[in-house]
């Protein structure tokens, strides 16, 4: 736990990691945030969960960026790993991220009906 709190603090403190907080959509838990940490010069993305409904062994939650539009595939984590911060895949460009609840595993596409917060770059 330790060395995760020290590599977040450390991507805190860089200037070109950009800290994108995301929030609660309409109709879903307004406790629900997480923030991405997107370190613009390597392209990686972390995403520290803060606060989201525990999922079920049968689903995941899944990453998305949005470029020009259309949602881009991260990667999926669940609330039930005892390690917050996941390095997600890594992205050049994006103009928003979200996270969705999808079936075990991810989706091709993300389920909107169950878009659980968002935020803008």
């Amino acid at each position: 736990k330790f060395d995760m709190l020290d590599k977040r603090r450390s991507m805190m403190n860089n200037s070109a990691v950009k800290p994108v907080l995301m929030m609660p959509v309409p109709n879903m838990p307004q406790t629900s945030r997480s923030l991405v940490l997107w370190d613009t010069a390597t392209q990686k993305v972390y995403l520290d969960v803060q606060a989201l409904p525990t999922n079920q062994p049968d689903t995941d939650y899944q990453l998305w960026a949005l470029v020009d539009g259309k949602p881009i595939d991260l990667g999926v984590f669940n609330t039930n790993d005892k390690n917050p911060l996941y390095e997600m895949k890594s992205i050049a460009k994006a103009d928003a991220f979200a996270v969705t609840l999808e079936p075990k595993g991810g989706s091709t596409t993300p389920t909107l009906s169950k878009m659980y917060i968002m935020a803008k770059v």
